[in-house]
């Protein structure tokens, strides 16, 4: 499983996991989700699941 950090700050946080299989999860606490697509490749047809919690300005 791979872990990918989308961000970690003040201006939100946000996690990638993807399985051996590329099967992905997203847990979102405030990062915008063109940042899981830059940043950690999101494919939502390889989405599992989110957890999306909120989004910052």
């Amino acid at each position: 499983m791979k872990l990918t950090i989308v961000g970690s700050s003040s201006r939100g946080n946000g996690y990638l996991l993807e399985a051996e299989n590329g099967d992905q999860l997203l847990i979102e606490a405030g990062c915008h989700l063109r940042e899981f697509k830059e940043i950690g490749n999101l494919k939502r047809s390889r989405a599992r699941g989110m957890l999306i919690s909120h989004e910052h300005g």
